[in-house]
């Protein structure tokens, strides 16, 4: 596990096992109050450690050099026996006491990396009453903690493993980067965060789930390689900045916010479900599914054989290539078919005239507008009358695009 913290060009890096190294180009004065490890298993899986080497250098003015032996005691106490101490200037502030976290007091924010290990690890960064970031990381069968003070941004890089990422920050004021590495990841971050700062996670390879909320204006989140799940139902935050959910490859699904949303299906037959807000969604390559729900939304089938519904409110729905169905669901809907056998239904409460059978047939009361485009089309404005029936009433007539050789209309 590699911890680095970063300040200008200062440093702090932590390497766990059978050596280490910790480079700190500030001051060591009052940087480092404690510093040890929680057993000696995390040094080489034994009950006793050998010499174990650990150095602070300060752009070559300041270095320390401590070489220890871990014994553990009992199941939690460890000892620490200082075998050889080199230090060329004065510093008492640096004490190994056998506590199970390390603390480095940062004059100011700093950010921080973290990366993982090939072991599967489960990540969790929180935040303590005054507002540092506390790193806590289990890895083969050990756990240690990491204070990393008042951070400017922090940024997570799981490597290889099945890895379990939990970020849990408040008033948060810096950026928050994650990438889960080449297995199945469940990453999860729950972050108020400034609205100049955001959040981006990357699944990469893998089945991974990716659930955000709290209150983030600038999120981009991609599933990466295999069957991804990106739930962002519970995150709010203003429509200032731009929220992007992208599937890539694999069969996904994915929630946008109740805000203003991107969301992208990729490669492979998705779900997608927008959410409230004004969204734009595109399904892409494969047989999508999208649903709109409240706003008005965008959405774009792509390729294949997609169900689109809009949900409440004015929805644009393009069908793209192939043969789809298309449901506006709201008044004020505008639908196009698209290439294809489509099937396409406005919703609204429609009356409508079978007046003209020559291309065109006007349908009224300010509801939507149908296009059926290339290919056998089914068009089912209404279902409030039969069509040989239903009164012609209303203002402001929009057309449908119809076409008596090769259209059906129900």
């Amino acid at each position: 596990m590699n911890v680095n913290a970063i300040l200008g060009n200062q440093m702090i890096f932590l390497v766990s096992g059978r050596s280490g190294l910790f480079n700190d180009f500030s001051r060591l004065s009052g940087l480092i109050n404690k510093f040890a490890f929680e057993s000696a298993n995390i040094a080489d899986n034994s009950s006793k450690a050998p010499a174990v080497e650990f150095r602070l250098q300060a752009e070559g003015t300041h270095e320390f050099s401590l070489k220890d032996e871990f014994v553990q005691v009992g199941n939690t106490g460890v000892m620490v026996k200082v075998s050889d101490l080199a230090l060329n200037e004065s510093d008492s502030n640096v004490v190994a006491d056998g506590k199970k976290y390390i603390v480095p007091v940062f004059s100011k924010a700093a950010s921080a990396t973290v990366t993982g290990t090939s072991y599967g690890d489960r990540i969790t960064v929180n935040q303590d009453s005054s507002g540092n970031t506390i790193l806590s990381v289990e890895s083969g069968g050990e756990t240690a903690s990491l204070d990393l003070g008042k951070i400017a941004s922090l940024t997570v890089n799981a490597s290889a493993g099945e890895d379990t990422v939990n970020i849990n920050v408040k008033n948060y004021f810096g950026g928050i980067t994650i990438s889960g590495g080449t297995e199945d990841d469940t990453i999860g971050v729950n972050a108020d965060v400034s609205l100049n700062r955001g959040i981006t996670v990357y699944g990469d390879s893998g089945i991974d789930k990716l659930t955000l909320s709290g209150n983030v204006s600038a999120v981009l989140a991609s599933g990466g390689e295999g069957d991804d799940v990106i739930d962002a139902r519970a995150m709010t935050g203003a429509d200032l900045l731009a929220r992007k959910f992208y599937g890539d490859n694999g069969q996904d699904l994915i929630y946008g916010t109740g805000g203003k949303d991107e969301l992208y299906g990729g490669v492979g037959s998705d779900l997608l479900i927008s959410g409230g807000g004004d969204d734009v969604a595109y399904g892409e390559a494969g047989n999508d599914t999208i649903y709109g729900d409240e706003g008005n939304d965008r959405i774009y089938g792509g390729t294949g054989a997609d169900t689109l519904q809009g949900g409440s409110g004015a929805d644009v729905i393009n069908g793209n290539e192939d043969s789809d169905i298309i449901i506006g669901g709201g008044a004020g809907d505008a639908l196009w078919g698209g290439e294809g056998n489509d099937y396409m239904y406005g919703g609204g409460n429609y009356q409508i005239s079978l007046n003209s059978f020559l291309g065109k047939v006007e349908v009224t009361e300010l509801y939507s507008f149908l296009s059926g485009g290339e290919g056998d089309d089914t068009f089912a404005p209404s279902s409030m009358a039969p069509w040989d029936t239903a009164p012609y009433s209303g203002t402001g007539s929009h057309l449908l695009d119809y076409d008596p050789a090769v259209d059906i209309l129900v």
